[in-house]
């Protein structure tokens, strides 16, 4: 009988991706972005070509300008402004591409030999930025690391995992269940390397540098990266980058404007006007996160009214939460954005078909709290102002950091609000930590309590189908289910991410937001 374990080799993948990334059993799931089915990226990636030409050979330093500071440069943190940062330091045994196409990386190859199990051979030659060489021990450690260490965050990611071995320059990983997504979070994980002097290393293009490394009283407002010379890979155009956050908008545009900003994340949009008399190529990209307003179903008796849901639902309307945020800003239809995987064509929240009763009543207790992060307060007065004239007294709550990711663990909510990236183009994993009943791992971040044992059950059956077209159909079905038949909350609005580009840099926006220094050319 022919052996299950098939390779993949990067140029074979360009070849096989057509909508869905590629895996090795003989099939392709859907762990891709469908909307590259529809030509969407291609046409997406191509408009910025013709803005963009050869990066001067000779540029020997790079800048990005932040909206956000960088609060941690320890790798097991997943808080995505500090993995801008990151990626260009270390490395997992696969990457995404631009097009959130699993790569090789340290694997040279990699695949599956069975439901549960996969197996990656392990690059050799690769060295850590101190000289050491990566083992498949480095490997294992990390792994181990990223599963157990008290201070990662990346332990939900990584709990279907059951077992890590090593043998003969492999490196083979058992599940505890099979998972079609699981070969897209291995990109998450970094291989680094502790070492006797406290240092902490990767495998990366670029190593932080040792004169201005972040030390335990470091702010968050400028990291330094040095091109590494004995990276295995590619040999990257800039020797080093720098990544500058400014809190004041005005500063950052000043530094813009005066040349010490080669990119500027985050644009506001009331300063669009200002940028395009500049020397300047404006990019916007989709962000792929979707702000939504959930609600607590155990926290108090308010939603248990299926009536009070749908009428709320029915009676905001989101174009006017949003009419002040500019062209950045649009409204959501669903939980994900349109191109993620589990998206529905055509379908919105106000497909709901149940009417309100003529009598309708709302309940007497309609005191209630938004939670909401740092950030979001405008919307979340809009939200308040909104409810007001549907009877509700809505007390707003800010939260920022530990304190909201602790409430949202908490299940506590009233109401709350929340921004959810779909990081692997696959709505599995907001069903899995929003809208899957508290269990476990599973309803991590389950703030409103929501239960509905046909998405659990949905949910489920999505692990076991690896046929693509079926295991699209489940992922739409649980969408219509927590957005239409029992709401879990309601889709409010998605951003893009607004570039200012200096011109003469061939800086093209990836999908995932992140940028790769190597990728500048």
């Amino acid at each position: 009988m022919k052996s299950k374990l098939e390779y993949m080799s990067h140029k074979t993948s360009q070849g096989i991706f057509v909508g869905f990334l590629s895996l090795f059993v003989f099939i392709v799931v859907t762990v891709g972005v469908n909307f590259f089915t529809q030509g969407a990226v291609l046409e997406y990636l191509a408009k910025f070509d013709k803005n963009s030409v050869a990066i001067d050979t000779n540029l020997k330093s790079f800048s990005v300008g932040m909206a956000a500071p960088v609060t941690s440069l320890d790798p097991l943190n997943f808080e995505f402004q500090n993995r801008l940062i990151l990626n260009n330091s270390y490395e997992g045994l696969v990457a995404l591409d631009s097009s959130l196409q699993v790569k090789q990386a340290l694997a040279v190859t990699f695949g599956q030999v069975d439901e549960t199990t996969w197996e990656f051979r392990i690059r050799e030659g690769v060295k850590f930025h101190n000289g050491s060489e990566l083992s498949a021990n480095d490997v294992i450690q990390s792994f181990r690391s990223a599963m157990e260490d008290s201070s990662s965050q990346l332990k939900s990611i990584l709990a279907n995992i059951d077992d890590i071995t090593a043998g003969g320059g492999k490196i083979q990983i058992k599940t505890k269940k099979p998972d079609p997504t699981f070969i897209n979070k291995l990109a998450t994980v970094y291989i680094y390397k502790d070492f006797d002097n406290g240092e902490r290393y990767g495998t990366g293009p670029y190593v932080l540098s040792q004169e201005k490394k972040p030390s335990n009283t470091f702010d968050g407002s400028r990291v330094l990266l040095e091109r590494f010379d004995d990276y295995w890979g590619r040999e990257p155009s800039v020797s080093e980058a720098t990544f500058v956050y400014v809190q004041n908008k005005d500063e950052r545009m000043k530094l813009f404007k005066d040349g010490k900003i080669d990119v500027l994340r985050n644009v506001p949009y009331n300063l669009l006007e200002s940028i395009k008399k500049m020397d300047a190529v404006i990019m916007e990209q989709p962000s792929l996160e979707v702000t939504f307003l959930g609600f607590g179903f155990k926290s108090t008796e308010v939603f248990k009214d299926p009536s009070v849901v749908n009428m709320i639902i029915k009676s905001i309307n989101r174009d006017e939460l949003i009419n002040a945020f500019g062209s950045a800003v649009h409204t959501a239809n669903q939980f994900v954005s349109n191109g993620v995987v589990g998206y529905v064509p055509g379908l919105t929240s106000e497909d709901i078909e149940e009417e309100i009763p003529a009598n309708f009543t709302l309940p007497e207790n309609t005191d209630l709290t938004l939670d909401f992060a740092n950030g979001q307060n405008e919307i979340a007065k809009r939200i308040q102002s909104n409810m007001k004239k549907l009877g509700f007294n809505i007390t707003l709550n800010q939260v920022g950091g530990e304190e909201f990711i602790n409430m949202l663990h908490s299940g506590k909510s009233d109401m709350y609000l929340l921004g959810w990236k779909s990081e692997f183009g696959d709505a599995i994993d907001f069903y899995k930590v929003m809208a899957h009943s508290r269990e476990g791992h599973l309803g991590e971040f389950n703030a409103g309590n929501y239960s509905n044992p046909e998405v659990d059950e949905l949910i489920a059956e999505s692990d076991n189908t690896w046929n693509p077209l079926e295991r699209v159909k489940i992922l739409q079905k649980i969408m219509k289910i927590i957005l239409i038949d029992n709401p879990l909350g309601m889709p409010i609005l998605e951003t893009e991410i607004i570039y200012a580009v200096k011109k003469g840099i061939n800086f093209v926006p990836r999908i995932d937001g992140y940028i790769y220094l190597n990728e500048l050319r």
